[in-house]
């Protein structure tokens, strides 16, 4: 990190220790700023484990730090059930939306109140 403290490898590892040890505050900011600095798509196996992540931070009561990082990072689309139902775990009023993506929202949303995620 004090070598390449801006590439983008390193701040992923950088997020991950900040997740494990449930630093979600500076885990977020991390994420965030990886999430900018990467020049890749983000492939499916990786997408998981930041949703996994994610989740694990808005039910650990970081739901507005989530939905800030989602929206600075631009994963709104590629993460379009998460978003949705952080935005309603926000008390944001969500729009109607297609029954397969409402009922990823809503199995999301439990995960969140319960504290658990798949």
């Amino acid at each position: 990190m004090r070598l390449a403290p801006s590439e983008p490898k390193n701040l992923r590892i950088l997020f991950l220790i900040l997740a494990s040890r449930r630093f979600w505050d500076e885990a977020l900011i991390t994420m965030e700023t990886y999430m900018r600095l990467r020049t890749d798509e983000i492939d499916p196996k990786e997408q998981r484990w930041l949703v996994l992540l994610l989740i694990m931070a808005a039910a650990a009561g970081h739901t507005e730090s989530v939905k800030k990082t989602m929206e600075a990072a631009n994963l709104a689309t590629p993460m379009e059930p998460l978003w949705h139902a952080v935005r309603a775990e926000t008390g944001e009023n969500i729009e109607p939306l297609p029954a397969e993506i409402r009922d990823a929202v809503e199995d999301i949303q439990k995960q969140i109140r319960n504290g658990t995620a798949n």
